[in-house]
């Protein structure tokens, strides 16, 4: 497990760019520990076509311990998750589940707080585009469908993205690793933002 996060934390977007780390579960959001799952080399093309990388499934445990390095963000059908994070946490690293529709956002609080959203909202079975910007108001990074949904492809995996937060020696920094044609453990990285 250590050599994914600290590959991640080390470098954020080199890593991110070829390599993807996904929860094999879903536990309550909070803090976590961690054990690898499975590992599987060459499934995951790098966003320059040119090379393949790793993915990691993870298998997260909610943990009260001060010691934990992960923070999950759980998603939660037709609602507004939030977690708080901040300088005070151990968590070195907080990831989401996968995004397929939904919105993602970052409160930043004067006194070095963080909220982190992760918004499913929706309206007769679909994602409901205004009601998850509305639930994101005053969150000073957002990400919504449209940020990583680019085709008209809509099926699940075609077009994807996981979130990740870094924590470094002034503050967390977040990165959007979009995927594309993401099933059953092989993908590409179509391209990893920096969210700030």
């Amino acid at each position: 497990m250590a050599d994914a996060i600290d590959e991640l934390i080390a470098n954020p977007m080199t890593f991110l760019s070829k390599n993807v780390i996904q929860n094999y579960g879903s536990p309550a959001s909070g803090l976590c520990d961690a054990s690898v799952e499975d590992e599987m080399e060459e499934r995951i093309r790098s966003a320059d076509g040119h090379s393949m990388g790793k993915l990691t499934y993870l298998s997260l445990t909610p943990t009260a311990s001060k010691t934990a390095r992960i923070a999950w963000l759980k998603y939660n059908d037709n609602m507004t998750t939030t977690l708080d994070i901040g300088f005070w946490t151990s968590a070195k690293v907080v990831m989401t589940d996968l995004l397929t529709g939904c919105s993602f956002g970052v409160k930043r609080f004067k006194m070095g707080g963080i909220r982190i959203a992760h918004s499913n909202l929706k309206t007769a079975g679909q994602i409901n585009v205004a009601a998850n910007a509305t639930a994101l108001t005053g969150y000073n990074v957002q990400l919504h469908k449209a940020g990583y949904i680019t085709g008209a492809n809509n099926s699940l995996g075609a077009e994807c993205c996981i979130v990740y937060g870094v924590a470094g020696t002034f503050g967390w920094t977040f990165y959007a690793q979009i995927l594309r044609n993401y099933s059953g453990g092989y993908g590409e990285v179509n391209r990893v933002v920096n969210l700030g």
